[in-house]
């Protein structure tokens, strides 16, 4: 009888500690913050580009300065790393590439979403394409297959279900990219994504 209890006692101990244990773990789990990963091919370079001037470097290859409005094409997915040198600081932006006023000052260029009209001045589409490393100098862009379109990111933006555009017939390149250094100077980069 006596070991009968003592077998009780022991059992219902072991019943609590597993019930503590459960809460502790789940408590612990509640707690547990994410940490959003870096994508997977886009790493940090061990060597940063070193240049006294404001530079924005796309790849190996090619560069811009502020000297003059580059064009640049973004591939139709996959991550696009930018680096920025000659400055000890930077801001970035993208925005609307459409000129919407004509010369009389009445509106040329607009879009409807979900019947509501917009003006392309009034865009900032950086939330949607710029994101950052952990290296102060560089920052990328996502390419999601037809993300950049205008019409998508316009609906994905909005969260629309319609969009209706009027833009130039001619139109090659919809965003702005602006490299700002903290000395005022700006990199202008006219971007585009590729269909294919």
């Amino acid at each position: 009888m006596f070991l009968f209890k003592l077998f009780k006692k022991a059992a219902f101990a072991l019943i609590l500690l597993g019930a503590a244990a459960g809460i502790i773990s789940a408590s612990s789990c509640g707690n547990y913050i994410p940490q959003e990963p870096e994508p997977p091919d886009i790493q940090d370079p061990d060597t940063p580009i070193v240049t006294e001037e404001f530079t924005v470097f796309y790849g190996p290859d090619i560069s811009f300065t502020s000297d003059n409005i580059g064009t640049l094409t973004l591939p139709a997915e996959g991550n696009v790393l930018f680096e920025v040198a000659g400055t000890d600081g930077y801001t970035v932006k993208v925005v609307s590439n459409i000129d919407d006023s004509l010369e009389t000052g009445a509106v040329a260029y607009y879009y409807l979403v979900d019947g509501r009209i917009g003006l392309f001045p009034n865009d900032d589409y950086t939330e949607q394409f710029i994101k950052y490393l952990s290296a102060p100098n560089f920052f990328y862009i996502d390419c999601e297959p037809g993300g950049y379109d205008l019409e998508t990111l316009l609906k994905t933006m909005y969260n629309a279900d319609t969009v209706t555009l009027r833009v130039p017939e001619d139109l090659e390149y919809p965003y702005k990219l602006v490299v700002t250094s903290d000395e005022g100077e700006e990199i202008i980069i006219q971007l585009t994504q590729s269909q294919q």
